[in-house]
């Protein structure tokens, strides 16, 4: 299976995205707009305003930090996630797209996180400090390994392509485009039944300048009406080495779409 190519921000590594509208439009700004000095915040805080995309779905995450992550410090534990879903394009929930903030722990206040030049960045109080390399941040998670085969014909499968957007305060936006597929042994799943399968999701990580990072795999994945959502993550670093974190679903509200504003993105 050919790997898409990814782009992703902070340590975390999610595949996501903002909808079709703003992609389309890219704010008639420049590459570098990303920089809150340039004006990213305002433009990405317009585009959401501009979109029309529901999203049906809105869920918060925690990732716990191992003790000795690099992001560990200062009482940090874990990193919070909230992850927004427009409409799926199809009835099998291919196609829709996503929409993952990144925030920084709240030990770690006034802090940004960015993955960039192929770096893991901590911004904080308006300066920048190197905290690791992804090799090093890759290594230092604890995880487990699965062969892809473990999952066979129950596997349901996601290639993705994504784009760091930049930071809004203390919290990295990506953006990107989910592609699902389903082995031939999952069944359709009906609305108002969740499901639970093993899965293996793979992508290719880079900076937004290309060069590549890491890979990234989702262990698990619950059904929510239909709707894949990641439970755990798995890291694999450029080198080889990997890692897992377990992402803790806190809450889910599903039903009504809801329009695509910056609410989503404070």
């Amino acid at each position: 299976m050919r790997l898409k190519s990814l782009s992703i921000a902070a340590v975390a590594c999610l595949a996501i995205s903002l909808p079709a509208g703003l992609v389309a439009q890219e704010f008639s700004t420049p590459r570098d707009w990303l920089d809150l000095r340039r004006g990213g915040a305002e433009a990405i805080v317009a585009g959401a305003r501009a979109a029309s995309a529901p999203v049906p779905w809105e869920a918060t995450y925690a990732v716990r930090l191992p003790a000795h992550h690099p992001l560990a410090r200062d009482g940090a534990k874990e990193l919070r996630l909230t992850v927004a879903r427009a409409q799926p394009a199809t009835k099998s929930g291919a196609g829709g797209s996503l929409l993952v903030r990144i925030e920084a722990p709240a030990a770690l206040k006034g802090t940004g996180l960015v993955v960039h030049g192929g770096k893991a960045w901590v911004r904080k109080a308006g300066a920048k400090a190197v905290v690791a390399t992804p090799p090093d941040l890759f290594s230092d998670a604890a995880g487990v390994g699965v062969p892809w085969a473990a999952f066979g014909p129950f596997e349901m499968t996601g290639l993705h392509s994504a784009t760091l957007e930049g930071e809004f305060g203390d919290i990295a936006v990506l953006r990107g485009k989910p592609e699902y597929v389903a082995g031939p042994a999952v069944a359709p799943v009906k609305a108002g039944v969740s499901k639970r399968h093993g899965c293996w999701v793979v992508g290719e990580v880079t900076d937004r300048h290309g060069k590549t990072l890491a890979l990234v795999q989702w262990l698990e994945v619950a059904e929510i009406q239909g709707i894949p959502l990641p439970e755990r993550v798995r890291l694999r670093g450029a080198a080889g080495e990997a890692g897992a974190l377990d992402l803790r679903r806190q809450t889910l509200a599903t039903g009504r779409a809801q329009p695509w504003g910056p609410r989503l993105l404070r």
